[in-house]
């Protein structure tokens, strides 16, 4: 089942994008209210002086923003998933990535937000986080370059693309 990932998972660094399509009646909601073919996103995170050779993923979720080992995640997670591979002009800015994601860790899911984000953009907010926001929040801070329109506002899943900050998709599972 995760032959995919595995076949990947020792190229993923530090502020790769990861692309979600659930199955679920929420996922399903949230795509047709986005008009997109994605409903989460999620960054990878290696921590590999501590966790050798461990993927893990930082996404904000009901429970908050944490880290989770992606393998675990997809083990059980019904749909597809991709992996978007941050640019190679963009290596310099992984490590800030990284320390922006962990100092954000913690951070509580912005349930309030989710149900505004479907009739209209919410502005960018770090106090707490969708998916989306989290991914575009931390490349912001990290220095990756701001989408003209989206300087201020939240991205939905399916926009994050925009940002051109990455290679194209690649499917995992």
């Amino acid at each position: 089942m995760l032959s995919r990932y595995q076949s990947y998972r020792n190229q993923m660094g530090t502020g790769d994008l990861l692309l979600f399509r659930g199955t679920s009646p929420v996922s399903w909601a949230i795509r047709a209210i986005t008009g997109g073919d994605v409903n989460h996103a999620a960054m990878i995170l290696r921590i590999d002086e501590y966790l050798e050779g461990r993927v893990m993923q930082m996404g904000a979720v009901a429970r908050g923003f944490y880290p989770t080992p992606l393998s675990d995640a997809l083990v059980h997670y019904t749909g597809k998933v991709w992996w978007l591979p941050l640019k190679q002009d963009y290596n310099p800015l992984r490590r800030e990535m990284g320390r922006q994601a962990l100092l954000k860790s913690g951070v509580k899911y912005d349930f309030k937000s989710l149900f505004k984000n479907a009739l209209a953009h919410v502005s960018l907010d770090a106090r707490q986080f969708l998916c989306s926001e989290a991914y575009q929040w931390i490349g912001y801070r990290a220095g990756l370059p701001k989408l003209v329109g989206y300087e201020t506002k939240a991205m939905r899943p399916c926009e994050l693309e925009m940002l051109g900050w990455c290679e194209d998709r690649i499917r995992i599972l």
